[in-house]
């Protein structure tokens, strides 16, 4: 689940913003004439004199010089930078780039991508410590935030600012809004207070940003700030995404004036200056990273930790590099981004199934080993993760490309195959599994990934179970049991072998290894007579050889190949014709029997005895057949 994309439908933090104002005014901790509790003044440092100061009564105040807009407008004016205590509820947690601002904007200041299990990690963040007075929370970094104009920077309560855009730290953010709802939920009036004063007393810096280059520098600066608080640093794919903006603003062709610029700018990525790899990696990563893949990273990261594939550009690195090599040969017309997006899928089911450990998924275990031995792999043990992903992504191709080419397969199994097959797809499936055993009352933790799959081949056995072939009803069962086996890793050995061929569509149709044989043995169901035309209809081996070209080409070669064959049949239908003939019969009268020998070429048939024949042949399943069915191929 991605909290950012949850919490940005208004009506859940609206909810919390309603009833913490209720409390506050309850508490009397905010007067009941504001409205909105973003317009609540930041809290103030303890009066001098207590006096018959508002300050006796305070329960909640500041340790810090707090908010001044008269002075925020002058250093902004004169540094585009201010430094201050202030709230948290002045921030826009979702900013929406201004009315005219590029897209490249927009991707910058965008939230980074985070889970729910990761803000509940970040609520460590904010837990009472004895270290302060009265186990008082200060909020745990400095809130970085924007403007790109002076004028409308102070809202419509006087001296307070008003959705600024935070461009850093929305984590910590996104944990304090969750540690509101849940102390309200239990009612527990001391946290409730302590999270309040802390969300008053912030640090913010708000910065006068100009250009989207240096908003991307900002914000990757921000990030490595934050790295120190690991509940909060940001994600390898928002660097990416800010990196490319920022090279892009410096508008200098060549690699090594870039890497100077971002040296002399200071710009640092997990604590060191951006290299000539860091730089080519990120470019990379952002160019291939689809928002499929994105939300399976993010997932990853979430469930098994970053150490898996996104704490350093590296492995995703080679794994792009290992996809865009292999692409060609394996999966001709497809493009990397696109792969990537299927190979991420693959690995994060073989994660969840129990076939791949992450202690597997280390460089040489994803990419295999560097050198010049590294393409020459000759041993299954040691296909590296991403080749073997990449054999059964082009398994599941041939198989769904040969079935889209199929005269008359429905299209009901060619979607319920994809299911499987597609890798995006089975992962929806296995969601749509755990789904079903959470509405039955079952309790879901006790439900496994591996029951989770089974759940799913019946569901999509149940959907075939009615459906027909060529106007008869056939056994589907057989193929969706071995896309089953491909999915949930039963295959993995032979897929390993695989791996080594040269010619992965020339295995799958003659070779012995175990996929190729149960494909074989699978898809008999299809071995039957055309009914659109005379000639024999194209075999699924024979559409596997032209299922490598692209849609339109391969209906085109298709097309070509069947009027080749119709042509070849009517040629051999000319000459079946004068070596054999047929005559059908009415009924079992002896005159109808005569009338048909009569009709045939045995009466006129001449020739020596042993040496020439002619073979008379009574077929009795066909005698009586309207439709003359052997009149087609048999």
């Amino acid at each position: 689940m991605n909290f950012a994309a949850s919490l940005s439908s208004t009506s859940p933090l609206l909810q919390v913003k309603i009833r913490l104002r209720t409390w506050l005014v309850e508490k009397d901790l905010l007067k009941s004439t504001v409205s909105d509790i973003c317009h609540a003044p930041p809290l103030t440092l303890p009066a001098a004199s207590q006096g018959e100061s508002p300050q006796k009564k305070a329960r909640v105040h500041s340790y810090k010089e707090m908010f001044n807009g008269g002075n925020c407008v002058r250093s902004l004016q004169r540094s585009k930078v201010y430094e201050a205590g202030g709230s948290i509820l002045w921030m826009s947690p979702f900013p929406a780039p201004p009315e005219g601002k590029s897209q490249e904007y927009g991707s910058v200041i965008k939230p980074s991508d985070f889970t729910y299990s990761q803000m509940v990690e970040a609520q460590s963040l904010f837990q009472a410590s004895d270290v302060y007075h009265d186990g008082r929370i200060l909020y745990p970094n400095v809130i970085q935030c924007m403007v790109s104009v002076i004028d409308p920077l102070l809202g419509k309560v006087k001296d307070f600012p008003q959705s600024l855009s935070l461009i850093s730290g929305h984590l910590p953010l996104y944990a304090w809004w969750l540690s509101v709802y849940e102390a309200l939920q239990e009612s527990a009036d001391d946290r409730l207070l302590r999270l309040w004063q802390a969300g008053l007393t912030a640090t913010i810096q708000i910065h006068l940003v100009d250009s989207d280059g240096q908003l991307a520098r900002l914000c990757i600066a921000s990030s490595e700030a934050l790295r120190n608080l690991q509940a909060s640093n940001d994600s390898l794919m928002a660097f990416c995404e800010r990196l490319v903006v920022l090279t892009k603003s410096y508008k200098v062709q060549k690699q090594q004036d870039v890497l100077d610029r971002l040296k002399k700018d200071g710009v640092l990525f997990q604590g060191r200056a951006i290299n000539k790899n860091v730089l080519v990696a990120a470019e990379s990563i952002q160019r291939h990273m689809s928002p499929e893949a994105r939300q399976t990273l993010v997932y990853l990261s979430s469930k098994y930790g970053t150490s898996v594939l996104t704490e350093q550009v590296g492995k995703l690195y080679k794994i792009i590099l290992m996809i865009s090599r292999l692409t060609s040969s394996r999966l001709p017309g497809e493009n990397t981004a696109n792969i990537l997006s299927l190979v991420l899928s693959q690995i994060a089911n073989a994660l969840d199934l129990e076939i791949l450990k992450t202690s597997q998924l280390t460089g040489e275990g994803l990419t295999g080993k560097e050198g010049k031995d590294a393409q020459n792999i000759t041993n299954a043990d040691d296909v590296p993760i991403v080749s073997l992903c990449l054999t059964q992504i082009s398994v599941a191709f041939n198989a769904n490309q040969s079935l889209g080419l199929l005269d008359d397969c429905p299209k009901s199994v060619k979607e319920a195959l994809s299911r499987l097959l597609d890798p995006q797809k089975f992962r929806l499936e296995l969601d749509l599994s755990f789904a079903s055993v959470q509405s039955s009352g079952l309790d879901p933790p006790a439900t496994t990934y591996d029951e989770a799959s089974h759940m799913t081949l019946d569901r999509v056995k149940e959907s075939l179970k009615d459906v027909t072939y060529t106007g008869q009803k056939a056994n589907f069962d057989p193929l969706v049991d071995w896309a089953f086996s491909l999915a949930d890793g039963q295959l993995m050995s032979s897929l390993r072998k695989l791996s080594l061929e040269s010619d992965i569509s020339k295995a799958l149709v003659s070779g012995d290894l175990e996929v190729a044989k149960e494909l074989r043995e699978a898809m008999k169901v299809f071995e039957q007579v055309a009914s659109d035309t005379p000639a024999p209809a194209m075999s699924w081996q024979q559409l596997m050889e032209i299922g490598h070209d692209t849609e339109q080409d391969a209906d085109l070669r298709k097309m070509f190949k069947k009027q080749e064959r119709e042509e070849v049949w009517s040629r051999a239908s000319t000459v079946r014709k004068s070596l054999v003939s047929y005559s059908s019969l009415t009924n079992w009268k002896r005159s109808s029997l005569d009338a048909a020998y009569k009709a045939s070429p045995c009466v006129s048939f001449t020739g020596e005895m042993n040496k020439k024949f002619m073979l008379f042949h009574l077929a009795a399943d066909l005698c009586f057949e309207g439709e003359k069915g052997w009149s087609g191929p048999a």
